[in-house]
């Protein structure tokens, strides 16, 4: 709208300063996902051509996954009771508390005062989410056969970060495979624990981990 242009330089270098702390990634997210939301809404209502479209679909779904992905996650967690035996009243109503504590404390108590509950939930969220990828290992010929074309992906995926570290000279960036591993296990916390904290504090202005 003010006339600047973006162009892309290949002698650039993007730096930043990552969160150490699960205090400061809670915090760094919070920043994030509310600008991101904010940002997502404001493009949505001025953009309006029609060469925009794929622009527009995009940021529409991306706008929608930010809720629906924590009701996934939590989704994910109640089949998971369910296949391990758990009565599906018991599994229920543990989401809910759960889900109502999250809410109730990131509303009424600041981030410090809250870490116990977070970090309590970040293991107990992991520690399912290595149950489920445990049973996915073990029952891999049935799930071959159901997901077949998830499993290509995923070997196609892997295949470009392997690919792609030789080409660029950086052979160590193959180390990045365990990525997904973690990106599994933080699922709870960065899908439903971050998003919960994030929208219960959307009023919030700070510049989250930078003062």
């Amino acid at each position: 709208q003010a006339g600047w242009s973006t162009t892309y330089v290949s002698s650039a270098v993007a730096k930043t300063e990552a969160p150490d702390t699960l205090e400061k990634i809670i915090r760094q997210r919070r920043r994030w996902i509310n600008s991101t939301i904010v940002n997502m809404w404001s493009l949505l209502q001025t953009v309006h051509r029609w060469q925009a479209l794929p622009l527009i679909v995009s940021l529409a779904v991306e706008l929608a996954s930010s809720i629906v992905l924590p009701t996934a996650v939590l989704m994910m967690f109640y089949q998971m009771g369910l296949t391990m035996g758990i009565n599906s009243a018991i599994v229920i109503a543990a989401l809910v508390l759960w889900v109502v504590a999250l809410v109730v404390l990131s509303m009424t108590s600041s981030t410090q005062g809250s870490m116990w509950m977070y970090e309590h939930s970040a293991v107990i969220g992991a520690f399912i989410v290595f149950l489920m990828l445990l049973f996915t290992v073990q029952n891999l010929s049935e799930m071959s056969a159901k997901y077949f074309m998830e499993i290509v992906v995923i070997f196609a995926w892997i295949a470009c970060v392997v690919v792609s570290s030789f080409v660029h000279g950086q052979w160590t960036s193959v180390m990045n495979l365990v990525a997904p591993f973690c990106w599994f296990l933080m699922s709870p916390i960065m899908y439903v624990i971050i998003p919960i904290f994030a929208m219960c504090n959307f009023d919030d202005v700070s510049w989250g981990t930078r003062g």
